[in-house]
């Protein structure tokens, strides 16, 4: 079955432009809570509050498995770069560090 392009463009429109499906993505973030509820009132959606907080999740739930732990040298890092954490998240990420040894 063959769909007419329009059908694409249609659900590329309703899921990029849906508040209620980016505020609900964003809430499933760990990162974003009350801080990602007064950005979005002081005018960013929902969706480009999920797009700036999804990589800090991302590496700090790496970080939390283990993945980056303990390493031996430099080049035992992987390779990906890091988005910028803030104090919180580094505390945060310290915290699970010490629990850890």
């Amino acid at each position: 079955m063959i769909l007419p392009l329009g059908t694409c463009k249609h659900w590329y429109n309703i899921i990029s432009y849906s508040e209620s499906l980016w505020k609900l993505q964003c809430l499933n973030l760990d990162s974003t809570d009350l801080p990602g509820q007064l950005k979005q009132l002081s005018g960013q959606t929902w969706k480009e509050i999920f797009q700036q907080n999804y990589s800090i999740n991302r590496i700090k739930n790496l970080w939390k498995q283990g993945t980056f732990s303990n390493p031996k040298s430099y080049k035992e890092l992987p390779s990906q770069r890091f988005c910028k954490l803030d104090t919180d998240s580094w505390g945060q990420i310290f915290e699970w560090e010490l629990d850890r040894s």
